[in-house]
């Protein structure tokens, strides 16, 4: 198997490393996340029982016996109904590349959002703060609608604190002082629309005794991202990371996203979004009891064609039906997930003075300029992407 062993305690005797060497961590990090995201379902509800099992596999391409990929294994069960899914993880060949349809392909890296990141124009007036955990669960704080919104669902901010931090009156009170919630205690009601209309939980009456902030964390935010949010807020918790939040509103804080102490260099995250969404079906399955109903399944190219191919620039890069070999570049993408009809925010299409001499900012798209940036090699980031900016390239 090609994930080496990766342990977020563990440190060497440098805290940076170099692009090529980020690819090799970054994999390492999807067995944790996967072994992750099964325990908290277990744990939840220890009627679902899994396994998983890894073990390499070959091109069906090619001939040469070589192993490409890693296939993954997971056998659920759930009272009496049980399912397997298997899904293809491209392996990382000699720490460089893969092996795609007998194509070389060096793993496509984003130059991602950082954890909270703000919209920054005239007509959302500062007000709109988002908290990233990861490539599926993302909240949005509209300070000017007073709305928080998740997945599609949306509650009205006084609800949202309020059930939130019903244990922390002396926070409600600093934020009724703010005008951010106009009461302090909330209604069973209030609650039951909190886990019904904005978590899409329906059996709400499961979290009559649980500590809804806690039980959030507990399963939203995976260790790994945990890990992010503390190197980059030294906060590592759902609450206080919200709290980090309100307190960029209230700062009126810029985050200025052409700076690159303002973004962070994933791979992993959108490698294995097909198996975080598969999580979420997992996560609200179990609670609602919807027994055969919720067990997923996967195609079993779902990573290598839904991850890269649905999400990477329409797929010209990662299309495993192309059977000529493509260029390798080393190359670093925006956010695709916010641009929209073509054009990105105008603070992202100029060259910050913290790039120079990291970022190349000849693109292989002049028409949007910074939508593709290429790093150098002596670019220095951390095990959780962050460039170090403060380092001399």
């Amino acid at each position: 198997m090609n994930l080496i062993e990766y342990d977020a305690k563990q440190s060497d005797n440098k805290d940076w490393m170099f692009i090529k060497d980020f690819r090799k961590v970054d994999m390492a990090k999807v067995n944790l996340i996967i072994q992750n995201m099964y325990r908290n379902i277990h744990e939840i509800d220890p009627e679902f029982k899994y396994k998983i099992k890894w073990e390499p596999s070959t091109s069906p391409y090619l001939s040469d016996g070589a192993t490409h990929y890693d296939k993954l294994s997971i056998d659920q069960e759930y009272k009496d109904f049980n399912n397997k899914i298997t899904s293809l993880i491209p392996k990382l060949m000699n720490e460089n590349f893969f092996i795609l349809n007998s194509s070389l392909y060096v793993p496509l890296l984003f130059l991602e959002k950082a954890p909270i990141d703000r919209i920054l124009n005239k007509a959302d007036k500062k007000d709109k703060i988002f908290i990233n955990i990861n490539a599926v669960f993302n909240f949005t704080f509209d300070f000017q609608k007073k709305i928080v919104q998740f997945r599609s669902k949306q509650v009205s901010m006084d609800i949202f604190f309020r059930v939130f931090y019903a244990s922390d009156p002396d926070y409600l009170e600093e934020l009724k002082e703010l005008d951010i919630v106009q009461k302090i205690k909330h209604t069973k009601e209030e609650r039951k629309k909190f886990m019904k209309s904005f978590m899409d939980f329906y059996k709400w009456d499961y979290f009559d005794d649980i500590d809804i902030p806690s039980w959030l964390d507990r399963y939203l935010l995976l260790d790994y991202y945990r890990e992010i949010f503390n190197d980059f807020y030294s906060v590592d918790n759902l609450p206080d990371i919200i709290k980090k939040v309100v307190e960029h509103y209230v700062d009126e804080t810029e985050i200025d996203m052409a700076k690159l102490t303002s973004r962070r260099v994933v791979m992993t995250e959108y490698l294995i979004r097909p198996l975080l969404d598969m999580y979420t079906r997992l996560l609200y399955g179990v609670i609602d009891k919807k027994a055969q109903n919720f067990l997923p399944s996967i195609n079993e190219y779902a990573v290598m064609t839904t991850g890269f191919n649905g999400l990477l620039h329409r797929g010209q890069l990662y299309d495993i039906s192309n059977p000529y070999a493509l260029p390798l570049i080393n190359k670093v993408s925006q956010d695709i997930q916010i641009i929209k009809q073509g054009r990105l925010p105008k603070s992202w299409q100029r060259n910050d003075s913290t790039g120079y001499g990291r970022l190349c900012p000849i693109t292989v798209s002049p028409q949007n300029m910074g939508a593709n940036l290429v790093f150098t090699s002596t670019t220095r980031i951390n095990k959780y992407g962050r460039v170090l900016i403060g380092h001399k390239s």
